[in-house]
């Protein structure tokens, strides 16, 4: 019943995303914008796909122990879980692929799906940082410089937050215990708790060391560049002098709006949330906004889905059977 609920929540969230994109966007101007985009950009847009889900696989095989994963396979398994998150229900990508990479090189669901975890918080302190330097090149109203700062200085905290959690890990832990064992209700004993922190602390161990976290910090870069690239490759379609900000922009906004629970592939949301991101703050008209958020969302959408078929072809997985087992771990994680 939750399972249906949450469904049609997500579809009421993509409708009424949808409507509000198509809102005050003439069909006659859309289509003339989509009959003059210089659809070349796709060439470039695509190498930059290619090297952001490149940088975002070997960041993956770093955290998972590179003796552990080859390459290959982590590139694989990474496009499979894209795959899985943009035509299934409920975002099950990522328990997903950490449940394929254990299958396929036994490196331990609960320390695999960690590291799932470390390469979100990773992400959203890249996508901050993104706004923060954006700030001097941009017109926004002051509340929303507030927010952004807000963000950087949460940002901060976060970093310092899991600086303090590599060096003093025994020190978390007493601290964990002593408020588990003040806690009412808890159904887990302590013993447990700890093992389930230990399991997740466990994605932290490639940054145990200055050399691990240069490179998983390189290739986070690497992954981000990648996709503002493929942002800006498929602006200058439709904008041939635009420059790289309002592409950044898009995207860092676009990694926020993901959050939110819409139908598998972010559609509806992904429109209105691309569309005001041009118009408020850089004055783009919106049928011009509109086309392109359009053809983004169809370029990533394809990019994602013929490689993650490929890599189910590859590896002959049931999604069917792989989403089934990653909802239910997920639910007792």
């Amino acid at each position: 019943m939750k399972k249906r609920l949450r469904f049609w929540i997500g579809v009421v969230i993509s409708a009424i995303g949808l409507w509000l994109a198509f809102r005050g966007v003439p069909f006659n101007d859309l289509g003339a914008i989509l009959a003059r985009a210089n659809y070349w950009w796709v060439i470039p847009a695509l190498v930059f796909h290619f090297v952001s889900v490149v940088g975002r696989s070997e960041r993956w095989r770093m955290l998972l122990g590179q003796d552990r994963v080859d390459s290959i396979t982590a590139f694989w398994v990474m496009n499979l879980g894209y795959l899985i998150s943009n035509v299934l229900p409920a975002r099950v990508g990522d328990p997903a692929r950490a449940l394929i990479i254990d299958q396929r090189c036994h490196t331990g669901f609960p320390r695999a799906l960690s590291t799932v975890v470390v390469e979100r918080i990773f992400d959203v302190l890249a996508v901050v940082l993104g706004l923060v330097l954006l700030l001097p090149f941009m017109q926004l109203p002051a509340d929303a410089i507030g927010w952004v700062r807000i963000f950087g200085l949460l940002g901060l905290v976060a970093v310092f937050g899991i600086v303090f959690l590599l060096t003093q890990r025994v020190l978390t832990e007493r601290i964990l215990i002593a408020l588990l064992s003040h806690m009412p209700g808890v159904r887990l004993s302590p013993d447990k708790w700890i093992e389930r922190w230990r399991n997740l602390m466990s994605g932290f161990d490639a940054l145990g060391s200055v050399n691990g976290t240069l490179i998983v910090t390189g290739w986070t870069l690497v992954s981000w560049v990648g996709t503002a690239g493929a942002f800006w490759a498929i602006l200058r379609a439709f904008v041939p002098n635009a420059s790289i900000v309002p592409a950044v922009f898009v995207m860092c906004i676009q990694a926020f709006a993901m959050t939110v629970p819409a139908t598998p592939g972010n559609w509806g949301v992904f429109e209105i949330v691309g569309r005001e991101s041009l118009v408020i703050p850089f004055g783009y008209p919106a049928s011009q906004a509109f086309a392109y958020t359009v053809a983004l969302h169809f370029f990533e959408y394809l990019a994602i889905n013929v490689v993650g078929v490929i890599a189910l072809m590859r590896y002959s997985v049931s999604l069917s059977d792989i989403s089934t087992k990653a909802e239910r771990v997920e639910q007792e994680a």
